[in-house]
């Protein structure tokens, strides 16, 4: 569990100061992507790493409610207060929807991977967003780099996706 909680940390971190140093020329509506996704992930991985660890569904949903709201609300807060509570309420309900499945759970270690594959992609993502849409570049070109993302990425995920469904479905056959 410690591995798991280190590599989501790590990112976190890394994706948050990134967010903070861009901060200036963000606008309302990527802030409010960026605090949401902050809080929703990082509550919802949070308690699915703790409800797996004590199968307590009461303690992991409140450290990951605790945890997600801190984190919407610290990085939504700078930028606007919409952006606040966008990331509060995004944190509460990934800690409760973490808490929950993390306590259901009986496969640890394949969930684990899971969540740990799904947080990296999309805080990358996001990463590609906050990089996009704080560059100065004119609209036309902001639109047109859009379609540059590099299209194996997305082969990449959706063959890792798919091999990670059709062998979950094989293990219940």
């Amino acid at each position: 569990m410690l591995i798991h909680l280190v590599w989501i940390g790590g990112i976190l971190s890394y994706c948050i100061s990134y967010a903070l140093k861009r901060l200036e020329k963000m606008t309302c509506m990527v802030g409010m992507m960026t605090a949401m996704t902050f809080g929703m992930l990082s509550s919802l991985s949070f308690g699915i790493i703790l409800g797996a660890a004590n199968h307590d569904i009461t303690r992991s949903s409140v450290f990951a409610v605790v945890l997600g709201v801190l984190v919407g609300f610290t990085t939504g807060q700078p930028v606007s207060l919409m952006a606040a509570i966008d990331g509060i309420t995004a944190g509460v309900m990934g800690g409760l929807m973490g808490g929950m499945l993390g306590s259901m759970i009986h496969s640890q270690n394949a969930m684990m991977w899971f969540v740990d594959g799904i947080f990296a992609l999309i805080m990358a993502l996001l990463l590609v967003m906050i990089r996009q849409e704080t560059s100065p570049r004119t609209k036309a070109n902001r639109n047109s780099s859009t379609k540059s993302f590099p299209v194996f990425l997305y082969q990449i995920g959706i063959f890792v996706i798919g091999l990670l469904v059709i062998g979950g479905m094989l293990k219940f056959l």
